[in-house]
This record gives structure tokens, sequence and C-alpha cells, in this order.
């Protein structure tokens, strides 16, 4: 992990590993991603392992930033953007509650998924 990464949520069980980070990518966008894998994802989902993304371009990015900041949420930087992000989406649901968070905030972004 570099200074420019922060850990959501990680658990790891005998049948699952679960790993969720958000970052800002070397393009300056700011990217969350996860990873699920164990035998009970190839149980639900059909293989070993199962992979999401969503990603933000820069303008995005401080589009999002500077709403923040009209909230009286001080981020001055991309580090205390992850900081932020980290205190507020943690946990399991991290994924899916940015993406909702993003979505209701209309901030555009790319989503992938990978099974």
């Amino acid at each position: 992990m570099n200074d420019l990464t922060v850990k959501l949520f990680e658990e790891i069980r005998k049948d699952i590993k679960i790993r969720i980070y958000a970052r800002i990518t070397e393009n300056n966008e700011l990217m969350v991603e996860g990873v699920d894998s164990g035998e009970l994802v190839e149980k639900l989902k059909g293989d070993w392992d199962y992979e999401y993304c969503l990603t933000v371009k820069k303008s995005n990015k401080d589009l999002l930033i500077q709403k923040l900041r009209d909230d009286n949420i001080q981020i001055i930087d991309d580090k205390e953007l992850l900081n932020w992000i980290k205190a507020n989406y943690s946990g399991n649901n991290a994924f899916s509650s940015f993406q909702s968070f993003l979505t209701s905030e209309n901030i555009d972004f790319k989503m992938y998924t990978w099974i």
C-alpha cells in the first residue's frame, strides 16, 4: 500500500477473503476496488474470485471534494479525501455504500466487475 491508499475493509476466513481499498491512481483518479475470493465465492458466483472497481475521474474527484467542502467538511488534499472515505465508508458494505453516495451526489464514475 502506498501513501495514497487506504484499506476500507478486510476479512479473512477459511471460506472467504474480502479486501476493499480506496486509492488515488497515478492519473490522479479516485479508485475504490475490492476482491472477494475463496470457496464461498466460488459457490455463490461460480468462480473462485470476484473483483469490482469504481473509478472517479480527476475532474469528478475534484467536484466531490468541492461538494464536501460546501458541506463544511475540510478536505484539502487527496490524502484527506481518502481518510474521509475510510472514516465514513469502512466495513463489508464499503464499496456499495460509497457507490450509492456518489450516485446520490451526482458524481460520475465508471464501474466494472469481473468474475
